[in-house]
This record gives structure tokens, C-alpha cells and sequence, in this order.
């Protein structure tokens, strides 16, 4: 899904996050969820400082991305894929 191109530029921004980040899904049965299941793995991979949850996310929408910070205490969800 990601390009070579995108993944390192993304790998390079990840360098700069100064905490640890987790990626919570809300997945559905359908394509459009294992697209975003498919992505989050990539991101995931691209740096030590991001972890996939393997708990489900609760969010209303499927699919849904949840970015979270446990030690700021804040998140933020996306939903569908980009």
C-alpha cells in the first residue's frame, strides 16, 4: 500500500516522534478494513517507537485508525482509509 518512497519518508518523520505511539484498529469483515489492517502493519514496521495493539479499538466506525500516546494521554482516529 505504502510506496518505497513513502515509507522512507515516513520512516524518517517516525525518527522525530519523541514518544512511544500505539495504532489501534477497529476493523469490519470487509476490504476496506484489511486495506487499513495491511497499512498499520507497514507503519508499525517502520519504527521501533510504533506498536500495533493487538486489542480490537472500540471506535463506532469501522474501519478506524487510532493513533494513541499513553504518555500524553491523547489520541486521535481516523476513519476509512487515506
Amino acid at each position: 500500500m505504502l510506496t518505497h518512497d513513502m515509507q522512507t519518508q515516513l520512516q524518517a518523520l517516525l525518527e522525530l516522534v519523541p514518544d512511544q505511539i500505539e495504532l489501534q484498529l477497529t476493523l469490519g469483515e470487509d476490504s476496506v478494513s484489511s486495506e487499513l489492517e495491511v497499512l498499520a502493519q507497514q507503519i508499525a514496521a517502520l519504527s521501533e517507537r510504533v506498536t500495533l495493539s493487538g486489542l480490537p479499538g472500540t471506535a463506532p466506525r469501522t474501519p478506524t485508525l487510532s493513533i494513541v500516546s499513553q504518555q500524553r494521554y491523547s489520541s486521535i482516529s481516523f476513519a476509512g482509509v487515506p
